[in-house]
Order: structure tokens, then sequence, then C-alpha cells
């Protein structure tokens, strides 16, 4: 009896562990990056693809909603083969050029924005270089951050799958047309290409930033303010517009405005102050005043509404006050400006 009773337990322990399993294993599912998006030079000028996945970490990450985790995988875990493969596959025809595409980091993570929505976020940072010889002339530079709002679709897990895929497609088919720049990346320096190409930027040489109007994410990083442009503010001591001369520039047309030293970065919600520190130049935000694209989940268009200072504007939408309070209400973080795109590069978790 004894044997019997020890056996039966033994059994009831092998299916509670059985039954455990299953519930982890079925909150958890892998999605493989969706390669369906042609991958085809249309004039035949590529003749080979190279990868160097230059990722320090392999793992792509994870989405988690519903009490459901999906991972994201490359089809067979190997990204440099799995694209390679990919050009290989939908380009039978060929020309001469080489293309080296350097993947530097790809991230999907999870964000909280406001009314308990999890966005799902794509982080890309590649380079592409065309191969001249001993020399890589630089082509395209991809460092920005996807937002996907999970109430738009139904199957949250293949459109992160998707967009992943079709963000690596346009970096691809976007370097086979891309006229090459007079920028130049020694072989070495491939892996270090972020380092290598901000390394020489004025902005990183000075300890005071030039007061002035910035059009542009180059001009700012490379200290070349507009001249000739006065700061016009109103009398809350808010920014509304710059003048020259000739004409008037309104706060949508300026990327940032440096004011006694201090710059400013143009958003969807005013100008926020920028900080600096080792890893660069940031504004402290939550979510939605940075991605105009959000505005429609949220709120109902206004009249008027041109961007102004503070909460009071978003993109062409007016705020009231209780849309003014559920952004304050959102979570604020450190957000970088990218010195080689200008888009902004949320921290992932």
């Amino acid at each position: 009896m004894t044997f019997l009773r020890n056996n039966n337990l033994k059994n009831m322990k092998k299916i509670l562990l059985f039954l455990l399993l299953s519930g982890v294993l079925s909150a958890q599912s892998n999605e493989v990056i969706d390669f369906k998006y042609r991958l085809n030079d249309p004039k035949s000028t590529t003749k080979n693809l190279k990868v160097i996945d230059a990722r320090e970490d392999k793992n792509i990450g994870q989405y988690s909603r519903k009490d459901k985790t999906y991972t994201f995988s490359f089809p067979t875990d190997n990204a440099k083969s799995d694209l390679e493969n990919w050009f290989e596959k939908d380009n039978k025809k060929r020309g001469t050029k080489e293309i080296v595409i350097v993947l530097n980091k790809l991230k999907v993570y999870g964000k909280d924005g406001i009314e308990n929505i999890r966005f799902a976020k794509i982080f890309i940072s590649a380079s592409s270089y065309l191969k001249i010889g001993s020399q890589y002339f630089l082509l395209k530079v991809v460092d920005e951050t996807k937002t996907i709002n999970p109430r738009e679709y139904q199957n949250i897990s293949k459109t992160i799958a998707s967009a992943v895929g079709f963000g690596l497609n346009k970096l691809i088919t976007d370097s086979y047309t891309a006229e090459p720049s007079k920028i130049t990346v020694p072989e070495d320096q491939l892996t270090n290409y972020e380092k290598y190409l901000t390394s020489d930027l004025a902005v990183f040489k000075t300890d005071q930033l030039q007061d002035g109007i910035y059009k542009d994410y180059t001009s700012f990083f490379n200290q070349k303010p507009l001249k000739g442009y006065e700061l016009i503010k109103d009398k809350n001591g808010q920014f509304v517009r710059a003048e020259g001369k000739n004409d008037k520039l309104r706060p949508d047309q300026i990327f940032i405005y440096v004011e006694n030293g201090v710059g400013y970065k143009g958003t969807f919600g005013g100008f926020l102050k920028m900080e600096k520190d080792e890893k660069g130049f940031y504004i402290v935000s939550g979510l939605t005043l940075l991605d105009q694209g959000l505005t429609k989940y949220y709120f109902a268009p206004g009249s008027g509404g041109a961007i102004g200072g503070g909460l009071a504007a978003l993109g062409n939408f007016i705020l009231d006050k209780e849309q003014q309070k559920m952004l304050e209400k959102e979570k604020k973080e450190k957000v970088y400006l990218s010195p080689l795109t200008g888009e902004y590069i949320f921290e992932y978790e």
C-alpha cells in the first residue's frame, strides 16, 4: 500500500508540473520576424549584400499584453545569414555594387502610455554603406523608434513582427538607390560607426551652445544657427515665433532654439528644455507629446490649434483641462536625440 501511495504521489506531482509548465508555455509565444516584403533591387545594380550583426545583445526582446508575453526572433536566429538569404532569394539578376549593412541595435519592448495603454515599441539602429575597393561610403542611417498602439490591431504580435521586417526592408531597399555621401567609415570602425560619425560634431566639442534658431538637427549638431533672427515671446514668456528681416518662422518650423546657452526642443506640445549627459542631449517627457500620430487615439480636433507653449496644444489639437491633466500624469522619462538622424530615442526596458 505504501508503494502505491508513493507512486500515486509521484504521478500527481508530474501532472501538476505538467499543468504548470503548460500554463507558462501557453502564456508565452514566439513570433518570427516577417520577411514577406520583397527585397528586390528594381534596377538590378547590386551584386551582393553583406550584413554585419554588431548587436551586443542578440535578444530582440519581448512585448507583454493581457497576461501574454510575445518574444521575437529571426527565422533561423541568425540575423546575418537570414538577411543575406533574403537578398539572395529576391535578387536573381545582379549588378556590380557591393552594399554592407551594419545592424547595431534591434529591440522590441513595451512602454506604458496614458489611458493604461501598453504601447509596443520597436527600436532599430543600423547603417548601410557602398563598398568601393577598401572604402565604405555611407548610404543610409536609421536610428529610430516606431510606436504601435495595440488597440488598433487584432493580432499585435504579427503586427510587430511585420513592422520589424518592413523597417529592415526599407533600410535595404532605400540603400539601393541612395546617393553615397562623401563620408567614409574605416572598415575597423564599421561596428563602432555611431561614435565614429559623431566624434567630430561641433556640439560635443563645446561647453556653451550658440544662441539662435536651428531649423533642423544637422544645423544644431554642427552648431550653425540661422543668422539675423529674433526670438519673439508672448506676455507669459512663451516662445511664439522667430522674426528675420524678410520672414517669420512659426514654432513648428523650428527644430531647436537656444537662448542664453540653453536649448529648447520643439515638440507637439511646445518647446521642452534640453539637458545633456554622457549619452548625449535629451528632454524629459511622456510618450504622447512626442508622437503626433497618437493624437487621434485620445483627442478630438479643436478649432485653430497652432503649436503653443506648455501643454496648451498638441499638434493641431486643443486640449481641455482634463486632457492636460492626463498628459501631466503620464510617466516621464529621458528621451534622447539621435545626432545621426534627429529622431527620438526612447530607452528600452
